[in-house]
């Protein structure tokens, strides 16, 4: 995915590019498109590009406010373009034309910070006024973009990820003894904390303003009462959510390049495929783990999906490539310590997307978890009264 990153001096002098240079240097891989670089004062911002949808081509930034005095840096993708555009008023040509980043920002000169209720979809943004020396950072509610900073009373350092922050030549990385702990204890992160002491994460739909002499937060979003839904029968629960999913499927394979599928045996990413599948006029391919030599083969729940979807199977042998597997010969990761023990597989799963020339890859990964608390799925059958069908699955649940 892109980046961003900025410096802003809180002491009100002047930003240098050769800093912003050193912290743009820890996002590299994230730029394969170019850079957009934007120096003003005591602000030094960057935006790094990967396109993956038709209206990231016309994206440079960062946008200008009709006021002329804030910018709009931005990283992410808007998932309701059409009912945003309409509630704007914006006629379906001129949505055309613009990206999301420009779309974002016509959001914000109509909203102001309420735009970001409004928007569906994962970003983090960067709203800069140099003038007045004032930078508002906002991340999504689900958290999907990461945006993590520095700050201190003479600068703020702000990147996508935690190495690029310590990137400036005037930091140190220190590891938080605290969050290392927690980790190795199995214990839940303290909220914003982060491997480094003095980086903070930013988070998820939370918004956070630092200028000269002024530092705030504030939750702008919280996850609201579930509405109850009551059907009359249980066939249109599953058909709603049916809907749901492909109304977020449909939203990402809004792309430049052709998209991959990333597919296995389970509910999840087969689930997937088929609705993406169903959404395309092609084959889509689909890329897959597939075992020779170990138990955990699954081509053979995979096979009804491609007899019933327009699919295109693209299998990895990866006998070779099982958890640890080669661990000595992994890359190191700057930010921290590793996230799953599938990485080689995981890196191959994408290798394989990116040599077939796509930028988006659509995974049902984690998606399992929707699935846990089968219990609690129990407990609400007896609380409505079906009790046969409490007594069948009763002995998976408990």
């Amino acid at each position: 995915m892109s980046g961003l990153c900025l410096v802003l001096q809180r002491d009100g002098e002047p930003a240098r590019g050769a800093t912003l240079e050193a912290v743009l240097a820890g996002l590299t891989h994230r730029g394969p498109d170019g850079v957009d670089r934007f120096l003003d004062g005591p602000l030094a911002a960057a935006r790094l590009r990967l396109e993956t949808t038709p209206e990231d081509r016309l994206e440079r930034q960062p946008v200008r406010h009709r006021d002329g005095r804030r910018f709009l840096f931005w990283d992410g993708r808007i998932d309701n373009r059409s009912e945003l555009a309409a509630a704007l008023g914006l006629a379906l040509g001129r949505t055309r034309d613009l990206s999301d980043a420009e779309l974002a920002l016509v959001a914000f000169e109509a909203w102001e910070e309420q735009c970001w209720e409004r928007i569906v979809g994962p970003f983090v943004a960067a709203v800069c006024c140099p003038k007045a020396g004032r930078v508002t950072l906002v991340r999504d509610p689900v958290g999907d973009r990461g945006l993590f900073y520095h700050q201190s009373p003479r600068r703020l350092v702000v990147a996508s990820e935690e190495a690029a922050v310590l990137a400036h030549p005037d930091l140190e990385a220190q590891v938080d003894r605290r969050t290392v702990a927690r980790h190795l204890g199995l214990m839940e992160p303290v909220d914003g904390s982060t491997f480094f002491q003095g980086v903070t994460e930013l988070l998820p739909g939370q918004s956070h303003t630092v200028g000269s002499g002024i530092a705030s937060s504030r939750r702008w979003w919280t996850a609201p009462p579930a509405p109850e839904l009551r059907y009359r029968r249980l066939e249109e629960y599953g058909e709603h959510f049916r809907e749901l999913l492909d109304a977020a499927v449909r939203a990402r394979l809004r792309s430049t390049t052709e998209p991959v599928l990333q597919m296995s045996g389970g509910l999840d990413s087969t689930s997937i495929a088929v609705l993406a599948a169903d959404a395309t006029t092609r084959p889509l391919p689909a890329v897959s783990w597939v075992f020779d030599a170990t138990a955990c083969d699954e081509r053979r729940y995979m096979e009804p999906v491609y007899s019933r979807s327009s699919i295109e199977p693209v299998h990895l042998v990866s006998d070779d490539a099982l958890p640890f597997e080669g661990l000595e010969r992994w890359p190191h990761n700057p930010n921290g310590p590793e996230e799953t023990i599938f990485r080689p597989m995981v890196e191959r799963m994408y290798d394989t997307g990116c040599r077939r020339g796509s930028r988006v890859m659509l995974t049902g990964l984690f998606g399992d978890n929707l699935f846990l608390g089968g219990e609690r799925w129990w407990l609400d059958l007896l609380r409505d009264g079906r009790f046969a069908e409490a007594a069948r699955s009763g002995a998976g649940a408990v």
